[in-house]
C-alpha cells in the first residue's frame, strides 16, 4: 500500500517528463496487482488512467482475496441485511494513481509541512468537477488527450488541488446529472439484487 502518493519532493520541485515516465512506470506495476481491477471499476479519472493499462476483461474478474480486510460493502437501499464485497482503493492508492507528490513548503515552524501537487485531479476533486457527470464522455477524454499532450510538450506544470478545482471545474449542472446518474444506478441495483 502506498503511504505518501509518489512520495516526498524538496521546496522548489518542478516535475519533468522523466519524473512522468517514473510515475507511469509505478502506476503499471500498481494496475497490474489485484487492486488494479478496484481502480479500473472506480471510473472517473481513476479509471481512465487505469485504462491506458487494463483491459475491461480485467475488470470482470471477481474481488480480489483480500476483499474483506480492504473493501468495501455496498449494502441495499431496498433491504438492509443485502449487499455485496467489493474493492474499494485508499486514498493513498487513489493518490498515487492520479500521480500525488507531497512537496514541502518551507513554512513549518514545528517541523516539515508539505503541500500536494499532481500530474491529474486528486479523484474527489474530479468527483465534485464539473466533468463528471458520471459516465467518462467524449468531453472528458478531449480534456485528458489535451492534458495529455501538454504533459508529453513539457508545458503541463502538477497543480495543487485548489488549482485543480479551479482547472476542472466547467459547469455545476453537470453534477446534478451525475448525481441523479448515482441515484438512478442504485434504484437498478436494488432491483436486481
Amino acid at each position: 500500500m502506498w503511504s505518501s502518493g509518489l512520495g516526498y519532493r524538496p521546496k522548489g520541485y518542478q516535475a519533468t517528463l522523466i519524473d512522468y515516465q517514473s510515475y507511469r512506470a509505478t502506476l503499471e506495476d500498481f494496475l497490474h496487482l489485484p487492486r488494479g481491477r478496484a481502480a479500473m471499476r472506480k471510473g472517473g479519472i481513476v479509471g481512465r488512467l487505469a485504462k491506458d493499462f487494463l483491459t475491461s476483461e480485467d475488470v470482470s474478474s471477481c474481488p480480489s482475496d483480500n476483499v474483506l480486510q480492504s473493501g468495501h460493502w455496498q449494502k441495499s437501499d431496498a433491504d438492509p441485511y443485502l449487499g455485496y464485497w467489493d474493492d474499494e482503493l485508499s486514498v493513498e492508492e487513489l493518490d498515487m494513481i492520479c500521480g500525488v507528490y507531497r512537496v514541502d513548503t518551507g513554512n513549518g515552524l514545528n517541523g516539515p509541512q508539505t503541500s500536494d501537487i499532481s500530474w491529474w485531479p486528486k479523484h474527489s476533486a474530479w468527483v465534485q468537477s464539473g466533468l463528471n457527470i458520471g459516465v467518462w464522455t467524449p468531453d472528458c477524454e478531449h480534456w485528458y488527450q489535451h492534458r495529455l499532450a501538454e504533459i508529453h510538450a513539457e508545458s503541463a506544470k502538477l497543480l495543487s488541488p485548489v488549482q485543480w478545482k479551479s482547472a476542472i471545474r466547467f459547469t455545476h449542472q453537470s453534477l446534478k446529472v451525475a448525481q441523479i446518474n448515482e441515484s438512478l444506478a442504485a434504484e437498478f441495483l436494488d432491483s436486481v439484487i
